[in-house]
């Protein structure tokens, strides 16, 4: 059975009918990522995440991080990015989704390896997202970390499927998730299935808190 993957940046409900069902949902996932700022003290929902967290021992929570550099993205120094790891630690997470981490988002291979560095001297894993799976070649990725295939299409280019590949036979973990409504079932499974089924993905996706059970052919 393959692992299950989930990307959750709504609220986490606090009402008893909707924590239920909430619970049912992610109750079934092996990892959940969750919003930016969720884990930062002021934040009103954070309470109840810590809770959340701490009453599923056997979900991997990861949070979110923008290490994006330009197109709208925070510009995080390295010291925000460590003390926001840090936060999210604090709040039970055991790894971060570093975001927006290629160069379509003027992120260097220094600046990723360093934010990949930083994170595992944190004891933290990682997945990182980033259009092409290049970017994440020489990063310092280990087995514990991952790469996350988002929204992937037709425009990605042959050797995309070459470079993702290659990060699998490395141990690394490839997450998969789709966003855009247009994307069939049909279509995901035929690019991203073919030619590395061996490959261990994690085979849900997110799309408004919700989440779509994609098999393998």
């Amino acid at each position: 059975m393959l692992p299950t993957f989930l990307i959750y940046y709504g609220w986490i409900p606090t009402a008893p009918p909707e924590q239920c069902q909430f619970d049912r949902v992610l109750s079934s996932m092996q990892c959940v990522v969750l919003g930016a700022g969720l884990a930062t003290p002021h934040h009103p929902n954070s309470v109840t995440a810590r809770g959340f967290i701490q009453s599923h021992p056997l979900i991997h929570f990861y949070g979110y991080i923008s290490v994006g550099m330009s197109l709208d993205q925070p510009r995080h120094t390295m010291q925000e990015i460590v003390q926001s790891a840090r936060q999210w630690d604090k709040l039970g997470a055991q790894g971060i989704l570093l975001d927006c981490a290629g160069p379509d988002y003027g992120v260097t291979t220094f600046r990723l390896r360093s934010c990949v560095h930083a994170l595992h001297r944190e004891g933290l894993h990682v997945i990182v997202n980033a259009w092409n799976p290049h970017a994440c070649l020489a990063v310092g990725l280990t087995p514990e970390d991952g790469y996350l295939e988002e929204n992937w299409t037709p425009h990605h280019h042959p050797k995309d499927y070459y470079y993702a590949k290659t990060l699998a036979q490395q141990g690394i973990q490839i997450y998969a998730v789709i966003d855009y409504t247009y994307h069939t079932q049909a279509f995901f499974v035929n690019a991203m299935w073919r030619g590395y089924s061996y490959a261990n993905y994690l085979a849900y996706t997110a799309h408004n808190a919700g989440c779509t059970p994609i098999t393998p052919n």
